[in-house]
């Protein structure tokens, strides 16, 4: 095993860096270093961080990114390794934002639990999916929904999640299945059993579910009027997880759009589950939300689920959220999917996703963070770029 010595300045500090080269093979002979060698110089430069990201970067250079966390899950320490040789090209420090920082926390109360490494999450998913590692363009450590997974995202858009756990690999599945499904009934215990958590002030916006090894999970998201902070209130049998946060980027719009209209809407949860078991008897329930947006020049805001019918036929039903239940016509569409990149879901990759994107460029955690290592930047425009049109 051979150890090359590289330096690199960290705030005008020159810092040294021993690189290990397995085999005997020196990183200058090699195309790639790959992401193994990218998790071991990443530990080696932040010995006592946890390893939460790694992102594969193509370009002049190509780059490994790599993003470690603090034990108290506010700082996270990022490197930039020169895919072609190793060598460590920039370090950097960054304030973990919420929720994401106690999304970490999470993770890192977790770790005694992981028996599955990046490395292992890479094997896992190439087997699973026939693909090289190269075409990864990122891998993070996540917890979510009480469940502590690796996200794997390619640059096609195809994603994948690797049980940290069992190493069991999970295709993301976008529509209402019967294993990811409840019925509105369940659907509405479980939205005033939030909603009982948060307090009267906080009012249920959206939420989602997901297959745990312990159970079907539920998350829902609650919005407070009067400041404009979300909060998120997963569950899971007895098991619950609470975090308030202020929202930024896209979901700031969102949740923005929808105080403004919120004093028109006279449609409860409640109603609008009870509408969807009239509407679909048998039906099953993946998620619901309530968003405001212009519509032909009008604001109409709408209650939307994502429905699995008693025939096993996923669809999305919508009801206008400002009308009288017992006066409200719904309507069913198939649900669609979205290209990455397409932020205002209108079918196509154009201009105004291009200037959303750069309007939030290098900056942490906003929704147009398309592979999912924290920020809006080179990787994120070139997977929009691909899905232009």
């Amino acid at each position: 095993m051979n150890e090359l010595v590289r330096s690199f300045t960290f705030r005008g500090l020159p810092i040294f860096v021993a690189v290990f080269v397995a085999f005997g093979i020196s990183s200058a002979t090699r195309a790639d270093i790959g992401f193994a060698q990218a998790v071991a110089t990443a530990r080696l430069v932040y010995p006592n961080k946890t390893l939460v990201a790694l992102g594969h970067r193509i370009g002049n250079p190509t780059l490994y990114t790599t993003g470690s966390v603090s034990a108290d899950a506010t700082l996270l320490y990022g490197l930039d390794i020169n895919a072609a040789n190793g060598a460590v090209i920039a370090a950097t420090v960054e304030s973990v934002m919420p929720p994401e920082d106690a999304m970490m926390r999470d993770v890192l109360a977790r770790m005694p639990l992981v028996t599955i490494d990046f490395a292992q999450a890479l094997t896992r998913a190439r087997n699973f999916t026939g693909r090289s590692d190269l075409l990864v363009a990122n891998i993070s450590l996540a917890s979510e929904l009480f469940m502590l997974f690796y996200d794997l995202r390619y640059t096609d858009g195809v994603r994948l999640m690797v049980d940290a756990i069992t190493g069991q690999v999970v295709p993301v599945v976008e529509t209402s299945t019967s294993a990811n499904s409840i019925s509105p009934l369940a659907f509405s215990l479980a939205t005033d059993r939030a909603m009982t958590i948060a307090g009267p002030e906080w009012h249920p916006i959206m939420a989602t579910t997901a297959v745990t090894q312990g159970g079907l999970a539920i998350g829902t998201t609650l919005l407070n009027v009067q400041t404009g902070h979300l909060k998120q209130v997963d569950t899971l049998g007895k098991l619950v997880d609470v975090i308030e946060f202020t929202p930024i980027g896209h979901l700031a719009l969102v949740s923005e759009a929808i105080r403004g209209q919120f004093s028109s809407v006279v449609v409860t949860p409640q109603q609008f589950f009870a509408k969807v078991s009239t509407a679909y008897p048998g039906g099953r329930i993946s998620g619901y939300g309530l968003s405001s947006k212009f519509n032909n020049g009008v604001m109409q805001t709408n209650w939307s689920a994502f429905v699995l019918t008693a025939l096993n036929q996923p669809l999305e039903y919508t009801i206008s959220a400002t009308v009288p239940i017992g006066s409200s016509i719904g309507f069913a569409t198939v649900p669609v999917t979205f290209k990455p990149g397409d932020f205002n879901h209108d079918g196509h990759v154009y201009g105004d996703d291009l200037t959303e994107l750069l309007a939030m460029y290098g900056r942490l955690y906003p929704p147009y963070d398309l592979n999912q290592d924290g920020f809006a930047q080179g990787e994120d425009l070139a997977i929009l770029l691909s899905n232009w049109g």
